[in-house]
């Protein structure tokens, strides 16, 4: 995972404000891959809410959960 302890821990911090601590928050695409190089933040907010999009369940799969 190419973050570093700073940037996920303000993504994490802004997360709890803005969706509340039970929020989670997956990074997925290039950064998720240590191999690689440049790229922007992919992220996903899981809100634990009701809605079953394919889009959430892909994230699950291939995101890594910060």
């Amino acid at each position: 995972m190419r973050l570093s302890t700073f940037q996920v821990k303000v993504i994490k911090n802004t997360l709890g404000q803005v969706f509340g601590q039970s929020a989670q928050i997956y990074l997925f695409g290039s950064r998720v891959d240590d191999q690689k190089k440049g790229g922007d933040i992919d992220l996903f907010v899981d809100t634990n809410q009701q809605e079953s999009l394919p889009v959430i369940q892909l994230a699950r799969q291939t995101g890594v959960l910060l």
